[in-house]
């Protein structure tokens, strides 16, 4: 690929300070406008989107579209594997969620040190419901149902200890002979990728935005951190970890979401990469957060608001953060 020759012919230049061009000469060919087309150069290709009407493609494609494949000769362009899947929106039959019953002698709790610590406000005590129980499996555990459709669909279980302590746990355990207390107990049998965790919340044509986080507590800090409780156009759910199934997208789908925010956790940038390319047409708008410094569930409001203030589109996630050259 001659990048230079690209740039004359097509007199691109820089705006921005993220390493993006464009030009008054230069169209989408989808929308026909000129004045929100933005083209990004990498070692891989590149990548054209048009910010007026969303459309994203590898630069090969682009050059294609608008018949400058004379621009194209000793052109590499491995992002199109990663774009093939773009525009194969898959349907999945899936069964209808049965629903599960509490641990033994569930009882709801409102006060506990461990939650106090991590920020727990006396109205999320209510809103994730969360109890103990009396199974001695579990008197380790804080209990939190999960509910989708109206129906329990599933309960989680964690500790009160933290990550430094279950790592001292786990090495007593295989060197010591210490009983070995997982972190996590979770309700069995239960097909957590057909669960959207608290998608009851979205309110269907109200609800625009949705934020993915990974976990129960990444989804209370980024609640009370973004006031989510009264707001009704933007809400968090949990995906059960660092992906997203073609169910949770579909539930997502289902009640109209529009902005699909995915803020995983630090070590996650490769899923976030990977879902939010696969998912940039599936819906109107999908952006990325990154983070470097704290997961969703340890943010302050500082971090909270730098995160918020810099999400990038996929293509500029992909290119600046993860493939930079």
């Amino acid at each position: 690929m001659n990048k230079d020759r690209i740039i004359s012919e097509l007199s691109l230049i820089q705006f921005g300070n993220k390493g993006w061009m464009n030009s008054d000469a230069t169209v989408c060919p989808e929308c026909g406008r000129s004045d929100k087309i933005g083209i990004m150069f990498s070692n891989q290709g590149g990548v054209a989107h048009c910010q007026r009407c969303g459309t994203s493609t590898s630069l090969y494609s682009f050059l294609s579209k608008i018949n400058r494949t004379d621009l194209i000769e000793g052109f590499s362009a491995p992002i199109e594997d990663a774009l093939k899947s773009l525009n194969k929106e898959v349907e999945v039959l899936h069964a209808p969620i049965e629903e599960c019953a509490l641990p033994r002698d569930f009882k709801r709790i409102y006060y506990d040190d461990y939650l106090d610590e991590r920020g727990f406000t006396p109205y999320q005590y209510g809103y994730f419901g969360v109890g103990v129980s009396t199974d001695i499996s579990l008197r380790h555990h804080l209990i939190f149902p999960i509910y989708q459709d109206g129906k329990l669909v599933s309960w989680l279980g964690r500790t009160r200890y933290s990550k430094e302590w279950h790592k001292n746990n786990i090495d007593e355990y295989k060197h010591k002979g210490a009983r070995l207390i997982p972190r996590y107990k979770n309700s069995t049998g239960t097909e957590f990728s057909d669960i959207l965790a608290f998608s009851d919340d979205i309110i269907p044509k109200v609800t625009d935005t949705v934020i993915l986080v990974e976990g129960l507590f990444d989804k209370a800090n980024v609640d009370r951190l973004l006031n989510l409780y009264d707001r009704e156009d933007t809400k968090c759910c949990f995906t059960f970890g660092k992906h997203i199934s073609r169910n949770q997208s579909r539930i997502l789908r289902s009640k109209k979401v529009k902005r699909v925010i995915f803020m995983y956790d630090p070590d996650a940038m490769a899923e976030i990469e990977r879902h939010s390319l696969q998912h940039f047409n599936v819906f109107e708008e999908v952006m990325c957060a990154k983070l470097t410094d704290s997961d969703p569930g340890d943010m302050d409001a500082r971090q909270m608001d730098e995160v918020m203030s810099s999400l990038r589109s996929p293509f500029e996630f992909y290119f600046t953060n993860i493939k930079t050259v």
